[in-house]
Parts: C-alpha cells; structure tokens; sequence
C-alpha cells in the first residue's frame, strides 16, 4: 500500500548506503602474531628443525669430542581450502540504487577471511603448549597467571612478543589501569595491537565465539570459547598459502556475474617451545584422521 500524507501520495525510497555486516577483527599479522617466511611452490613444505645440544667446561688442552649431525622435519600442508560463490543477476543488479556486485564481493571477502581466522585460531592453541590450567581469570589473579605464562615462554628460552586475548580476558587488562598501557599513536594502533601488559603487546581477538569449529581433516569439533590467552614468540606459528584469488566473472549459466574468492592454506605452530595456550574449562582436542 502507497504511504500517504493526509491525502497525498508521497514517494518511498530505499537508501543507497548499506548498513554492513559485523566481522571479527584480524589478529592474524605476519612479523607480529606469526611468519610467513615459508613461501615455495608447493602443497607441502618440510622445515628442517635444529636438535640442541649442550657444551660442557672441560679443562685446558682437552682434545675435541665430535659428534654427528642431528635433526628433525617439520610438516605444514596446505590442506585447508576456503571458498564461496556468490550469484550477482544482472537483473537485480540493475534494480537497486546501489553497486550490487561491488557489495557481493567485499562481504564474500570478509566471510572467507573470517572462517579462515577462526581456523588458524584453534590451529594455533592446539599446536601450542597448553599451560595445564584451566582456572578462572579473574580481576585479582589476571596478573600472576599472564606473568605466569609470561615465565613458561621465557624459561624455554623464547620471546614474548605477542599475547592474543579473549574479550573476556581483555576487559579484565583494562580493568588494570596501572600495568596496562593502551595504544594511541595511529601507526602502532595499525598493527591491531591494543595495547601492552607488563611490555607484552596485547590483540584481542573477538573471533574465539564458535563452540563448534570444524575443518578439513578432523572428526569432531572445538570449543573457540575455551581458549583464554594465546602467547609467545610471534615465530612459532607459521601460515602458508599457496592460492589466494578473488574474482568478478561472467556467469555462463545466467546473465550476471559471481562473485568468488579462494583461500587455500597451511596451519603449523613450528615450534611449541615458542608458544604456550592457557584455557579456561574442558574443551574438546581435535583429532586429525
């Protein structure tokens, strides 16, 4: 029914300004939360890994004691695809004020990188050290137990350059105003750091909400939510990928376009030592097939 002032026909209008929809923020950021220094052409890629010894005091004159070479391989295997095709009719298209396809496009890009953030997330806490304590975080023991794992990373002889937080675990950082230094130069704010606790950048990461993740090569699923801080050296996980494509095509089936983005990836934490997970109830561990 026409809308109507007193007894005049008035016109209706749909805006040209979308209202968009909502995306986890990305702390997935190479040199700060993990490395993308593993690019070859390939599905596959092996990583040599040192095996260390130790060097004893011995006394002057002392002749050498030789020992042989030592080492072990590291797999990362492009293995999860993530992909979607979104149809763009031209008669649509032409029936709105706005850039349908353009619209299509981007949203479909936010999804692909949001499902693939969710992924790389729980690759990255299962591949970690798990801390072994699942105690409650609260607003007087959020110190000791971020110190606590803090030490753990430390005393493996790795850095702690990066800690990624829930919001749960953020809003209790924020509720130390004394140790807690925000971000407020724009240029460090870029990296998606939100600030340092006791030196260690801090990302918080609003994509842990799914309780019932799932990817290629798994039989059961895992619990995002459990997860409540992620720190370590920003090395110790690597991504690598070996197809990233997004596209406007014309369609052969109808008259339009699709809209299609493809992201294949490898997830690894290279080496555990760098890296220690802490979470906060019982949660499932995926199991590879």
């Amino acid at each position: 029914m026409a809308l109507k002032i007193n007894n005049q026909n008035v016109d209706e209008v749909y805006s040209p300004i979308i209202e968009e929809a909502l995306f986890a923020d990305s702390v997935l950021l190479p040199g700060k939360t993990y490395t993308d220094k593993w690019k070859v052409v390939g599905s596959k890629i092996y990583i040599h890994k040192q095996t260390k010894g130790t060097v004893t005091a011995a006394a002057p004159g002392t002749d050498f004691s030789s020992v042989g070479t030592a080492g072990s391989l590291v797999e990362i295997n492009a293995n999860q695809n993530f992909q979607k095709d979104r149809k763009i009719y031209d008669v649509q298209a032409n029936s709105v004020s706005f850039d349908l396809a353009a619209n299509e496009y981007t949203l479909t890009m936010k999804e692909i990188k949001e499902g693939r953030e969710r992924v790389a997330l729980a690759q990255m806490a299962l591949g970690a050290t798990d801390a072994s304590d699942t105690t409650a975080l609260t607003s007087t023991n959020i110190k000791s137990k971020f110190l606590g794992l803090r030490k753990t990373v430390r005393k493996a002889k790795a850095r702690a350059d990066f800690a990624i937080v829930s919001p749960d675990v953020y809003t209790l950082i924020l509720g130390d105003t004394t140790n807690y230094v925000p971000n407020h130069n724009e240029a460090i704010m870029a990296t998606g750091a939100v600030g340092k606790y006791y030196g260690i950048p801090i990302y918080e990461s609003n994509a842990l909400d799914t309780e019932d993740l799932s990817w290629n090569g798994t039989d059961n699923t895992y619990d995002l939510t459990a997860i409540d801080i992620i720190m370590g050296q920003n090395d110790a996980f690597a991504i690598f990928d070996n197809l990233v494509a997004a596209r406007l095509i014309p369609s052969e089936n109808f008259v339009g376009l699709r809209a299609q983005v493809e992201i294949n990836s490898g997830f690894k934490v290279v080496n555990d030592d760098k890296i220690v997970a802490k979470f906060n109830g019982t949660y499932e561990t995926v199991v590879e097939e």
